[in-house]
């Protein structure tokens, strides 16, 4: 009976081993579907998450573009006032030397002051005290 029984003793092994492996791989898919399970729940969370960022930012931006446009919209209204309060005048520039040769030039062939500064776009105080200054100098030379 021995020699009948040596063929069990190896067999027994095999399913021992067998059943180990088995209980191995079940064990190792399962805490591999766990751990995907508390990956889509993280992956989940993580995308409500900033699903609610973004419409925030949304809801940020879209305010903050209504107050462009509404300060737009006062600039331009402030344009327009000041174009109306006085829209003739050109921009204040300093009297340069060319010019103010010229304004001596037209202040000695007699034409007036306003005259000359409204040739040369220039304020009419200043030419004023250019030709005064200019007449002082003469008178004391």
């Amino acid at each position: 009976m021995s020699r009948s029984m040596n063929w069990v003793i190896p067999s027994l092994i095999l399913c021992g081993l067998l059943i180990v492996g088995l209980a191995g791989s079940l064990m190792l898919f399962l805490s591999a579907k766990k751990e995907i399970r508390d990956l889509d729940r993280r992956f989940r969370l993580t995308r409500n998450e900033w699903g609610e960022k973004t419409e925030t930012a949304r809801l940020v931006l879209e305010s903050h573009e209504a107050m462009i446009g509404k300060l737009e919209s006062s600039i331009a209204d402030t344009d327009r006032k000041i174009a109306l309060i006085n829209p003739s005048l050109p921009p204040m520039r300093g009297m340069n030397l060319n010019k103010r040769a010229e304004a001596l030039r037209m202040a000695r062939r007699g034409v007036d002051a306003e005259q000359i500064s409204t040739y040369l776009h220039l304020p009419h105080g200043e030419v004023q005290l250019l030709l005064k200054i200019h007449g002082a100098m003469i008178e004391s030379a």
